[in-house]
């Protein structure tokens, strides 16, 4: 084999995950925060389960949300809450009421099967 051939080669590769395989990726991750999202909302609710927070008008934890973008090589996502005071909620008490940080961590396996689900079925 000639550079020249290995080289087309690698680009085919390169060509083939950008256009399948990230974008895969990316829809694999936002499946999987979705269903972190969800989770949290229902694991940490400090009253039912004893993790988390006590939310006393609904607007922290309907807050929640996530976040994904394809980055170049790979894809970066983010569990968010969008009310300006949720940063104080997270670390307050020394981390006593977090639940983004916590949830996430123990979801984060599931993060990554469904990513790897949504690439296997392009494969």
């Amino acid at each position: 084999m000639s550079i020249e051939s290995d080289l087309l080669g690698i680009n085919r590769n390169i060509d083939r995950i950008n256009k399948g395989v990230l974008p895969a990726m990316k829809d694999g991750l936002d499946i999987g925060l979705l269903e972190t999202v969800d989770w949290i909302k229902t694991e940490y609710s400090r009253p039912v389960t004893g993790k988390g927070f006590t939310d006393q008008t609904g607007n922290l934890r309907n807050s929640i949300g996530q976040n994904s973008q394809l980055q170049f090589g790979g894809v970066l996502g983010a569990i968010i809450a969008k009310m300006p005071y949720a940063p104080n909620v997270e670390a307050k008490a020394e981390g006593r009421f977090a639940y983004l940080w916590p949830g996430t961590i123990e979801r984060g396996d599931q993060i990554v099967d469904r990513i790897a689900q949504a690439v296997r079925a392009i494969l």
